[in-house]
């Protein structure tokens, strides 16, 4: 026996049907939209060059800052930079002269490292991130190290030069 179809019996496309599909489309549209935006994105890091100082270390380690030596972030090991320029000088204190005056006298044993390094990373409103991680300002502290020796530098200027 053949069953004929009757038009009550044959598919319809309902409202809810209707707006499952135009649902399932729009998923589809911002996935594929936000692959788009993520993957076109400037993602090549900034350079800088700042200048720094660090106070108060031996001679040893003063000798040490060559220019041209690889530095690298003590937070996650990565290489961010280099030295630029170095000028060292013996490190100053102040102390108390016999009328209780305070005067500026040189340590012997310490010294003063300062000059100039190239960092890589990303800028913003509040700083410059080396390497996308770590923030740093003017004024503040940032610890890194060398192939020989680790150090924490303050940072006393920075100056924007381009993308890599």
């Amino acid at each position: 026996m053949d069953k004929k179809i009757t038009p009550k019996e044959k598919a319809r496309l309902n409202i809810f049907d209707a707006l499952i599909i135009f649902v399932i489309v729009a998923c589809i549209a911002a996935i594929g939209v936000r692959i788009y935006f993520t993957s076109h994105t400037e993602t090549a890091p900034e350079t800088v060059e700042i200048k720094y100082e660090v106070y108060g270390i031996s001679e040893e380690n003063a000798a040490e800052f060559i220019q041209g030596k690889k530095i690298y972030l003590q937070s996650s090991n990565a290489e961010v930079g280099r030295i630029e320029s170095v000028s060292v000088s013996p490190a100053k204190i102040e102390a108390v002269d016999d009328d209780g005056n305070i005067t500026v006298a040189s340590d012997p044993y310490k010294f003063t490292v300062s000059g100039k390094m190239t960092l890589s990373g990303k800028m913003s409103d509040s700083g410059f991130a080396v390497n996308g991680q770590e923030l740093i300002s003017l004024g503040s502290p940032l610890s890194v190290y060398t192939d020989r020796n680790m150090f924490t530098l303050t940072v006393i200027e920075i100056n924007q030069i381009g993308s890599k």
